[in-house]
């Protein structure tokens, strides 16, 4: 899943953008094959498709390299007569045939069904190819009118879609075309217009666009033609106008004089790419064939690329470095008999400087030891370093040389001892420090080795780490040095945070010398006080939260963290420091004690208490405990007094009536005192509504009366048929919920999956539920908890989960299920041990769902899950497998899924997740977002399969026409018929109009 707009998707794999477009502009092959159609290789075939039954033109070979027409051919064929079209003019149908051919799309490409094509239909295949690709939208009422004769802006359009520039042609629909009939074509097809003229695909006619008049097959052939022989230099003078930026990139940021690095650039308008080259100028280099030669022999090479005739460039600098020698990093002067020790060589230029650019050298190495015969190796150097280990044996000097063609050599001598030869030393300028302070750390050989036996300098490796009195660690730095037999600066520290304890550690490669280590205790720069205005308050009343910490810097930032009551933790709050102190505005709504902690940098926390009291009694409420009772069992009615903040309230009594809102019998009535649950009765039908009236007698409450939505689940998992729709935490927690449940409620929303833990964070989505489960309940919404399962950590993962399922709401709701995020581990017995434990916390009364990521690219254990969990929910991401963005596309991706999910669990519901986001985009809502025809694909796909439902990843990044195909969903009979592909599906819902 993709959470927090940080795959989706955690699985989501990122694409290309410019990997969309259907034009052939991305390789040789294709690039000849246009040239090929456009010389007439090709043509004759297309037109072969539109010439009368028993016409067949003869193929030609065609040219080396053929030239592209710059006119339409002289003579036409005539099209096969189709009612309402004629010599003269080409139907629909017959340009669906065309683009099917021109684009080699096969009756596999299932498209949109329409009304008005079936089984006899001429050209069927080709309508529904073309259209699945992409190519049309349904009209108004979901048919395509395969006989109405093609116009002008008809045929524009359709060649933009077919190139994949429809997202550009958007961006052009600002101002008009430059035609002189502007004002007769639609202001939304501005920008097809305005790229169909400037293409030459529909060329403008005497100054005019003529946006209605028909197309004859010479026009459309030629239109067609020229689409397939274009060019990303064709494009460009087109599209230049909208590039904002050039992204240029280099595979390395530093290269030899002799060795080529790999440039590439991006053109960009804001986040959508565009396919338009760019000209490449380089300083001290030359750019061909995607790649820098560098021409100097050392500096650096700048390289610029510009759109042709627009003003967006970028450039990247290359440094160019001529290594020269080969140099040792840290060679060990001696080194432990028996330990293997790991000897490492820098390619460096004449002045040292490692050159990091370099790869793949092959570096031999020649150990001679005293004894025996000689190593050797020939080891392949990565970003300029080679290494090889060794384990020594016998006890004497070796001599260990490293050469490489073109380089100068280096050799190294080192010593293998029986035993160390001495021991390292840490002097430290303080025995004690204060954090945010200083501290000077020096070593030295405290314990010097008999002459001759180590050089006088000895290199060495120092590491620091801070220990916090709570038991955490902070790494603080790493250093690399020199000692000696007198001290020898290591490391100069500022800002030393803390409190704590600082372990400073040395040690030399090879062993021969001890390690050394250092405890230096860090004391706290001063003590935080934190004291509340008040102890206790009422539930939405304000207070200001006082924290001082004499001595500590001005402008010191001072962060405030907060337990609910509920053991939720909240956002904490930051304040800097002034004058010694800091204020914190709070106004607590959740009634119970509340845990606070502030803290700062350096100094020591403090920890506070505040009680919350609920508010008079303000309001009577009523909810489910959930909306899905299971079969045979009736509903569970939470009844409380609330205070203006939702807080429950005692009152001496509530007299409750009830009925069942249909098929039931006269009104009940009970008594609760203070509130509480009421088990009803079963429904006699499949319809649980309740109409509810309560009254508090003396309390000065006013009554309240409601219908509350439910309906009885023929199975654990029917909560989860939805539609569903994810939620991060953040949507549940801030959103108003009343928002929520009413856009749901609009777009026939059943189920809402709520995130309410992240891997390795525990459960913290107690404040989310709080606000949300009540509202949801009570319009018939089920709410579902959705959990991470990495299974990294098992009992952490299991223990979040049992958490989720086991809370209740101040008022006694709890979820109505949970789905286990399943993208860590996927092995099938870690897999099925998680969720029986689940199973058994869940009971047979809720559902638990199973998501995981689609099991083309990784080995999923469904049959596994389906042992223990009541719906299998794949992610169904088409453009995170690298799926085009049509109907064709996502149709397959998501009656793949369901397929693949029941050849392991054939009798298993299936919930595909449907993609609702833009994989790349980083907030997850772009340009690139899959749009209303791939999803009504996908929503066909799915119900082709038996799908039992369908769910949406993610509230928030839904655009205005994917909620439309949420709506499509509610009305789609999942889990009671599958459909053949070739029925009509939401035909009431266009994706656009022609």
């Amino acid at each position: 899943m993709r959470s927090r707009a940080v795959p989706p998707s955690r699985l989501s794999r990122r694409r290309r953008p410019a990997r969309r477009r259907r034009a052939a502009w991305g390789a040789a092959a294709a690039a000849l094959a246009l040239a090929a159609l456009a010389a007439g290789a090709a043509r004759p075939r297309i037109a072969a498709l539109l010439a009368p039954a028993g016409a067949r033109p003869a193929m030609t070979p065609s040219p080396a390299r053929p030239p592209r027409p710059s006119a339409p051919p002289v003579a036409a064929p005539q099209p096969a007569p189709l009612p309402g079209a004629g010599p003269d003019r080409v139907s629909r149908a017959q340009l669906a045939v065309l683009l099917a051919a021109a684009w080699n799309l096969t009756p596999t490409d299932i498209g949109p069904a329409y009304r008005d094509v079936g089984p006899g239909t001429p050209g069927r295949a080709a309508i529904e190819a073309a259209a699945g690709a992409g190519d049309f939208g349904p009209d108004p009422g979901g048919a395509f009118r395969p006989a109405a004769a093609v116009t002008r802006l008809f045929l524009a359009e359709a060649l933009v879609d077919a190139l994949g520039l429809g997202p550009e042609a958007s961006l052009l629909a600002d101002s008009p075309p430059p035609v002189r009939d502007a004002a007769a074509i639609p202001r939304r097809d501005w920008g097809s217009a305005r790229l169909a003229v400037a293409l030459a695909l529909v060329p403008a006619e005497g100054g005019s666009f003529r946006p209605t008049a028909p197309v004859t097959p010479a026009q459309a052939t030629a239109a067609v033609a020229r689409a397939r022989s274009l060019t990303p230099w064709d494009l460009a003078p087109a599209l230049a106008p909208l590039a904002t930026r050039v992204d240029v990139r280099a595979a390395a940021a530093a290269t030899e004089p002799d060795r080529p690095v790999a440039v590439s650039a991006t053109v960009r308008a804001g986040e959508l790419v565009l396919p338009v080259p760019v000209v490449w100028r380089a300083t001290g280099g030359v750019v061909a064939q995607g790649a820098l030669f560098p021409t100097v022999s050392s500096g650096a090479a700048v390289v610029r690329a510009q759109v042709p005739g627009g003003r967006a460039s970028g450039e990247v600098r290359v440094r160019v470095e001529a290594p020269a020698r080969l140099r040792a990093l840290s060679p060990p002067p001696a080194v432990l008999a028996d330990q293997r020790v790991t000897f490492a060589f820098a390619v460096a230029t004449a002045g040292g400087e490692t050159v990091t650019a370099d790869g793949g050298r092959a570096v031999r190495i020649q150990l001679r030891p005293p004894a025996g015969p000689a190593v050797a190796a020939v080891p392949l150097d990565r970003a300029g370093v080679v290494r090889f280990s060794y384990r020594p044996s016998v006890l004497g000097t070796y001599v260990l040389t490293a050469s490489a063609p073109h380089l100068s050599p280096v050799q190294v001598r080192f010593s293998v001892v029986p035993a160390r030869l001495g021991a390292l030393s840490l002097l430290v300028s303080a025995p004690a420090a204060v954090a945010g302070g200083r501290l000077a750390v020096d070593g030295a050989v405290a314990t010097p080795a008999r002459a001759g036996r180590l050089p006088d300098r000895v290199p060495v490796t120092l590491t620091a780490v801070l220990r916090r009195p709570d038991g955490g660690a902070v790494g603080v730095g790493r250093w690399q040095g020199e000692v000696g037999a007198r001290p020898l600066p290591l490391a100069r520290l500022a800002s030393l945070p803390g409190p704590g304890t600082l372990v400073l550690d040395l040690s030399s490669p090879g062993g021969a010398l001890a390690p050394a280590r250092a405890l230096v205790p860090v004391a706290p720069r001063g003590r935080l006080s934190l004291a509340p205005a008040q102890t206790r308050v009422t539930a939405g009343q304000s207070l200001v939260l006082t924290a001082t910490a004499p001595g500590a810097p001005q402008g010191t930032a001072l962060s405030l963290a907060m337990v609910a009551p509920d053991g939720a933790p909240l956002a904490p709050v930051a304040q800097l420091l002034s004058h010694g102190r800091a204020q914190f505005l709070l106004t607590p709504h959740q009634s119970g004690r509340y845990r606070l902690e502030v803290s700062g940098p350096g100094l020591l926390p403090a920890q506070a208490s505040l009680f919350v009291l609920p508010g008079p009694a303000a309001a009577l409420r009523a909810a489910l405990a959930s909306p899905f009772p299971p079969a045979g069992q009736g509903p569970h009615l939470v009844v409380a007094a609330v205070d203006g903040s939702g807080n429950p309230v005692p009152v001496p009594a509530i007299d409750i009536a009830w009925r069942y809102a249909q098929g039931g019998d006269g009104w009940r009535r009970t008594r609760l005192a203070g509130g509480g649950t009421l088990a009803l009765p079963p429904a006699r039908g499949s319809s649980c509504a309740v109409a509810v009236r309560l009254t508090a007698p003396g309390s000065g409450l006013p009554p309240d009366a409601q219908v509350l939505p439910c309906r009885e689940g023929s199975t654990p998992g029917a909560a989860a048929f939805g539609p569903g729709l994810f939620l991060s935490y953040w949507v549940a927690r801030d959103a108003s919920p009343r928002a929520i449940v009413n856009a749901a409620l609009k777009a026939g929303v059943r189920t809402l999956y709520v995130e309410v833990a992240i891997p390795g964070t525990g459960f913290w989505g107690q404040p989310g539920l709080d606000r949300l489960l009540p509202v949801a309940h009570e319009s018939g919404i089920a709410v579902l908890a959705w959990v991470p399962a990495n299974l990294r950590r098992p009992d952490a993962d299991l223990a979040t989960a049992r958490a989720a399922l086991a809370y209740r709401t101040p008022d006694g709701l709890g979820v109505d299920g949970l789905a286990a995020d399943f993208e860590g581990d996927l092995d099938p017995h870690r897999v099925a041990a998680y969720l029986r434990a689940l199973r058994s916390a869940a009971g047979p009364e809720r559902a638990l769902c199973a998501v995981a990521p689609m099991p083309t690219r990784l080995a999923v254990p469904y049959a596994a899950m389906a042992r223990y969990a009541d719906v299998l929910m794949p992610m169904a991401y088409w453009q995170a497998n690298d799926v085009p963005v049509a109907y064709a596309g996502a149709y397959r991706t998501a009656l793949s899924a369901v397929a693949l999910v029941r050849s392991q669990a054939p009798s298993a519901a299936v919930v595909p997740i449907l993609q609702g986001y833009d994989p790349d985009s980083a907030g997850g809502s772009g340009v690139y977002s899959p749009g209303l025809l791939a999803e009504r694909g996908a929503l066909a796909g799915a119900l082709a399969a038996g799908a039992r439902g369908v769910a949406f990843f993610q509230w928030g990044t839904l655009t205005p026409a994917e909620w439309r195909a949420v709506r499509m969903a509610a009305a789609m009979p999942f889990g009671r018929t599958a459909v053949r592909p070739s029925t009509p599906v939401g035909a009431g819902a266009p994706s656009g109009s022609r």
